[in-house]
């Protein structure tokens, strides 16, 4: 009887709130109900919580408060999950505009104007550590043919657009994987183009100088 509060003077509700189980309930009883039976002298407190937890009454009490409970924990879970899908969203949110995705010409062809030297120091030592820094840039892979310098992207399975930069040192304007045949490009604008025949895949070639092109492909 320790864990209780004599003070209130609502007993009934404290054991309620004291969030006993059933087992502890019934050990409570078995107590009290020893106690009696060994004619010792039950305290105030001791004969009000034996007469509470023995009314029918107390029970529905009971279960009404343990109802209740379990609704506020579902709403405060529920509150708690909200919350975390909120500091996700704002980390997504941050992690996309701290990458800066790019998906426009003008803008991949700005990022290569504005950073020209690094690229140019890059392509002459092979070292790409600092164009992977460059805000804008996704990722650069290097491969024997070409260096491909992922700008942005988007789209889902069969259909996804590729945007971004790369260097051929052989002047290959179609040395990039997502490239489309050589002999099937034509003029278009700036650069050139190729569409397939009776299909969606498209490829874009456009020449920046120093043997690095801008490109985008759609698939």
């Amino acid at each position: 009887m320790s864990g209780f509060n004599y003070n209130f003077n609502d007993i009934q509700k404290q054991i309620a709130f004291a969030n006993l189980t059933d087992e502890q309930i019934k050990d409570l009883i078995s107590i009290l109900q020893t106690k009696r039976n060994d004619k010792s002298i039950l305290t105030k407190e001791e004969k009000v919580c034996y007469n509470i937890v023995k009314n029918e009454n107390f029970y529905c009490f009971f279960n009404k408060h343990r109802e209740k409970k379990s609704l506020i924990n579902g709403v405060n879970c529920m509150k708690k999950l909200i919350s975390l899908l909120g500091v996700l969203v704002c980390f997504v949110f941050i992690f996309t505009a701290c990458s800066k995705n790019l998906t426009e010409k003008s803008d991949i062809i700005s990022l290569y104007q504005n950073n020209e030297e690094t690229f140019l120091q890059a392509a002459n030592s092979g070292d790409y550590s600092t164009v992977e820094n460059i805000r804008g840039v996704q990722s650069v892979y290097i491969s024997e043919k070409h260096v491909d310098i992922s700008c942005g992207g988007v789209g889902f399975g069969p259909s996804t657009h590729y945007y971004g930069i790369f260097y051929s040192a052989d002047g290959d304007m179609c040395a990039i994987d997502v490239a489309g045949p050589e002999d099937e490009l034509v003029e278009s604008g700036d650069g050139y183009l190729y569409q397939e025949s009776g299909g969606d895949n498209r490829y874009y070639v456009e020449a920046l100088g120093n043997n690095f092109y801008y490109y985008e492909a759609d698939f």
